[in-house]
């Protein structure tokens, strides 16, 4: 046998010698395959689903005011009403009762730590009566302050972020607390880091002077606070606690473990682990798609160009804009390669459904008169504007922001060319009766704002 027999046999021997193998791994994936598809079957004919969905259908039928007025997930307005019923003096008729029982807790839970507080034996001891409850001053987002009792306590809020830490690596609250140790020398000081999860602050030494809390510790007090029995307290005041209450569990800023629906979920998810885990291994990137079908529509707009994205943003400008050095100035787009102070934005990230909708972000800047040229303009043009926060704040400042662009029930079609055409038609239409006013709105501002500098 020639040499090249030789080795053409070899290889074939070799090749024999792998069949049996590949035999057993053709079976096995077949194996996979079959029980993967038994787990899916069997997911789908669980008769838990149609009770989950039942339950959820529930809680979506529910009248949710706040997700109506499209501030489920702002952070502002969800301090603007702890402050409220922390405010003895504020229309709801509890007095100092939420203000004591959320002080309790949170001084409680300090004293366990070892962490700054005033004693809890002397919450209900103090009189609240000349309590000043502030928001917003001083950037804390809000104060608690009794300058009889000399006792001062600090709410940081934080929903879906972190604190925020300073180009010069300082936290924001090192920052709170040294301010107010500053303002208030010699006063008991208390101070309160609340998030959805009771997360840590990022800094060790943060950790040593802010108490940890959480939403389903507010939730708690307030469900109490609701079934308190004052005569004082405004039944309209009762309902909205009991409002605000199906809004936490609504908008996941509360994940209660003892309702129904969460308890039936844990039960659907333990028994059929291995169906949904493959669901999720496979389901489509919705977000990713939604954005290129954005961004062709968005590049088909006469004069205007797309500017930055990350992942839960798609943000463009008319090109008009670069003609006004201001535009230029913005210094709040973190991570991304933009300067500007102005752009249109499409978001994929309300905390609610993820549902996308277009809004009109204002960034920091160094001179902050022409933010605030730019929001009373808005203000003063409110068939054409809806700013999310009416007031002049520091830092972010959404002038408008439009309904959501997709539905629910959108996402079950998603592979219909509906869903495309709605996208376009959706853009189409803001671009032809929407923008034009608003751009003027906004341009004679910049012009204006570049006529007062010049003459400076």
């Amino acid at each position: 046998m020639q040499t090249n027999d030789v080795e053409t046999a070899k290889q074939i021997a070799a090749v024999n010698s792998v069949v049996p193998d590949l035999e057993r791994l053709e079976g096995l994936v077949a194996d996979e395959r079959g029980t993967k598809i038994t787990a899916l079957k069997r997911f789908t004919a669980s008769t838990d689903l149609a009770r989950l969905i039942e339950l959820h259908e529930e809680l979506l039928a529910q009248v949710d005011i706040f997700q109506v007025l499209g501030v489920g997930s702002s952070e502002l307005h969800h301090s603007r009403f702890l402050a409220w019923l922390l405010d003895p003096h504020q229309t709801h008729g509890l007095g100092d009762y939420f203000l004591k029982s959320f002080l309790f807790q949170t001084c409680t839970k300090a004293v366990e730590a070892g962490l700054p507080c005033v004693a809890p034996s002397r919450i209900h001891t103090i009189d609240w009566s000349g309590t000043e409850v502030l928001l917003e001053r001083d950037r804390i987002d809000i104060r608690v302050l009794n300058r009889k009792a000399r006792v001062v306590c600090a709410v940081e809020n934080k929903i879906w972020a972190p604190e925020g830490i300073g180009e010069d690596e300082v936290s924001q609250l090192y920052g709170y607390r040294t301010r107010l140790e500053e303002l208030f020398p010699g006063y008991e000081m208390h101070y309160v880091f609340l998030s959805p999860t009771g997360m840590s602050p990022r800094n060790e030494s943060d950790r040593e002077h802010w108490t940890v809390e959480n939403y389903s510790t507010v939730l708690k007090i307030m469900e109490q606070t609701a079934e308190h029995t004052g005569t004082s307290f405004n039944e309209d005041a009762r309902a909205l606690l009991r409002q605000y209450a199906m809004t936490l569990r609504r908008n996941k800023i509360v994940l209660d473990a003892n309702t129904e629906l969460q308890q039936l979920v844990r039960k659907i998810y333990l028994e059929h682990r291995q169906a949904i885990e493959l669901i999720i291994q496979h389901k489509p990137d919705i977000r990713a798609e939604a954005k290129d079908i954005f961004r062709e529509a968005i590049a088909g707009i006469s004069g205007s160009r797309l500017d930055c994205e990350d992942q839960n943003f798609l943000r463009f400008q008319p090109s008009a804009w670069d003609s006004f050095e201001v535009q230029k100035t913005g210094t709040g787009w973190l991570g991304q390669d933009s300067s500007a102070l102005l752009l249109f934005q499409i978001n994929f990230r309300d905390g609610i459904s993820n549902l996308p909708y277009l809004d009109l972000g204002l960034s920091p800047c160094p001179d902050e008169r022409i933010r605030r040229k730019l929001l009373d303009g808005a203000n003063q043009n409110q068939t054409l504007f809806r700013p999310i926060d009416g007031g002049y704040r520091s830092g972010w400042i959404v002038l408008d922001a439009k309904e959501y662009i997709l539905e629910e029930s959108d996402y079950a079609r998603w592979d219909d060319p509906y869903v495309c055409s709605k996208i376009e038609a959706w853009v189409k239409n803001f671009a032809e009766n929407e923008f034009p006013a608003m751009n003027k709105v906004i341009v004679n501002c910049l012009r204006e704002y570049e006529a007062e500098t010049k003459n400076q």
